[in-house]
């Protein structure tokens, strides 16, 4: 069972900052994506757990890159598709 899913599109040529952050009304939950040595970073915090997660591909090359997440119950899932 998952709690939230997104995807988006975002192209850019920095290789660190904060894409997106979001955190419950009472700041016991929170979600990060951001970027780490251009590779993308996706950090959470919810009830049951906090998790931090790098990977892929460099892609601060300045083309569009698709970004799917989903996360569960207790941990999150990321797919990285280029386009």
């Amino acid at each position: 069972m998952f709690r939230f899913s997104a995807e988006f599109d975002f192209r850019t040529y920095d290789s660190e900052g904060v894409i997106l952050y979001a955190e419950s009304s009472d700041h016991s939950a929170w979600f990060l994506i951001a970027l780490r040595d251009g590779k993308i970073e996706i950090q959470f915090k919810n009830e049951h757990t906090t998790k931090i997660t790098t990977g892929g591909r460099v892609i601060n090359d300045g083309l569009w890159n698709m970004v799917c997440f989903t996360e569960f119950i207790k941990n999150i899932s990321t797919l990285m598709q280029f386009i």
